[in-house]
């Protein structure tokens, strides 16, 4: 099969966009063990001529999708639907986004959502083999329904309760713009929100620009209370004024520049708790002052 990403020429012909179908649905057909007697030459040249009207990319979606959707060769009809391309997944690939236990996160569509609703009691009693068929059945009916009503695409976020998953959701979905990058950054934590930028393609982190509020729910301990302070504004002004610039956003100078306050910041705070540990007298030197007394 030709990739969908295939640059086209501009200048092809209908002869030979024909031609190139003829030989793509061949490929089809011995991919789907119907070639032969089934799909004769006679049979290629009429689903060229009623198809090569969709153009190369229509063309090319609706091959890819044939191979990975259907079962059968499909018929013209089947074809023209294929190569609407609205966005959704297809029918496997939509199972596999599925989260099939609650650590796993999700970016879904309304349809994938409303579908493994409808088989997650069979998944959860252990027959992954039935939820499948009962998804597969109930997905086609939604896809086909929102293809028809001509629906816009909607995707929607589950969160698992593996943070490292999460950002694997979230980055995947950003890199498929499915989601903002900002919006994935917003629900994450600033631990993650790092994950998230580290792996994510320059460009799209390049858009992320000014400051993002990290999740404090997606923290614990003083971490969570720390960020719940600064955005209700109660921490001090020098702590707030200036937002904290991220370690992939130095240069190298700046990086050598804060890697030595960090060393300062350190060497005085071990000084000082020397200074505090020495001054302060231990349970036994308490025991003897007592004892003298």
């Amino acid at each position: 099969m030709v990739p969908i990403n295939q640059a086209s020429s501009t200048h092809e012909t209908q002869q030979e966009l024909q031609l190139w179908l003829i030989d793509q649905l061949t490929i089809l057909g011995v991919a789907m063990g119907e070639a032969g007697d089934k799909i004769t030459k006679q049979r290629l040249q009429v689903y060229a001529k009623a198809l090569v009207g969709i153009g190369r990319t229509g063309l090319e979606i609706a091959l890819h999708r044939a191979m990975h959707e259907l079962t059968f060769f499909p018929k013209i009809a089947e074809l023209e639907k294929l190569a609407v391309n609205d966005g959704r997944p297809g029918v496997e690939e939509a199972w596999a986004m599925c989260p099939k236990t609650e650590d796993v996160s999700a970016v879904w569509t309304a349809e994938i959502a409303d579908a493994f609703g409808a088989c997650r009691l069979v998944l959860a009693d252990g027959d992954a083999i039935a939820a499948r068929m009962i998804f597969k059945e109930r997905y086609s009916q939604l896809l086909n329904t929102a293809r028809a009503n001509h629906a816009p695409v909607r995707w929607t976020v589950s969160l698992g309760w593996e943070p490292n998953d999460r950002v694997r959701a979230l980055s995947e979905a950003v890199q498929h713009n499915r989601i903002p990058a900002r919006h994935a950054m917003e629900l994450l934590g600033a631990e993650q929100q790092d994950e998230l930028l580290a792996a994510l393609p320059v460009p799209q982190r390049k858009q992320l620009t000014g400051d993002v509020k990290p999740n404090p729910s997606g923290l614990s301990g003083l971490q969570s209370c720390l960020v719940a302070m600064r955005q209700s504004t109660q921490l001090p002004s020098e702590v707030t004024s200036e937002p904290r610039r991220r370690h992939f956003e130095m240069s190298d100078e700046e990086r050598g520049e804060h890697a030595k306050r960090v060393r300062e910041q350190a060497e005085r705070l071990k000084k000082e708790r020397t200074l505090v540990v020495l001054s302060s007298p231990t349970p036994i030197a308490k025991k003897r002052k007592a004892a003298k007394k």
